[in-house]
């Protein structure tokens, strides 16, 4: 049987730092061809969901101890990127006390029909890279 036609397993398995072994199915792994801006070399993630609504792990599934905590930018400024609606924003977690923060000057777009991604960096954008948000307000009532 030559390599061509042998079929790929229809999940993919993976070690995370985070969350230990992983599987996903295969369609759920999104590609950046360019990699992420400052991890080049790493293309392969998927999206794990939190507790609260619009937040994510964007997890390598090439690097373990790579994952980037995101949230839907219609989620935190609505008017911000409306015309993306898979948006996504990295968040930053304060030191100490305080709100999280989203770069909304660089959102990631993610493609849901191609599963491609990108980082768009947008200098003249008029939102910033610390957006601050109350990250408590995504998670839901007990």
């Amino acid at each position: 049987m030559s390599a061509a036609t042998i079929p790929l397993p229809l999940d993919l398995t993976f070690e995370s730092h985070l969350f230990g072994t992983l599987t996903v199915p295969r369609q759920d792994i999104v590609t950046f061809p360019d990699g992420i801006p400052g991890f080049e070399e790493y293309q392969r993630f998927t999206l794990l969901p939190t507790s609260a609504a619009g937040l994510y792990w964007l997890q390598s599934v090439q690097e373990a101890a790579l994952a980037f905590l995101v949230v839907e930018c219609r989620r935190i400024a609505p008017s911000a990127w409306p015309a993306h609606p898979t948006a996504l924003a990295i968040v930053t977690l304060p030191a100490g006390r305080g709100p999280a923060s989203a770069n909304l000057q660089a959102p990631i777009l993610i493609d849901p029909v191609l599963t491609t991604g990108r980082q768009l960096i947008a200098p003249e954008s008029a939102w910033g890279t610390t957006h601050a948000f109350d990250l408590t307000a995504l998670v839901p009532a007990a």
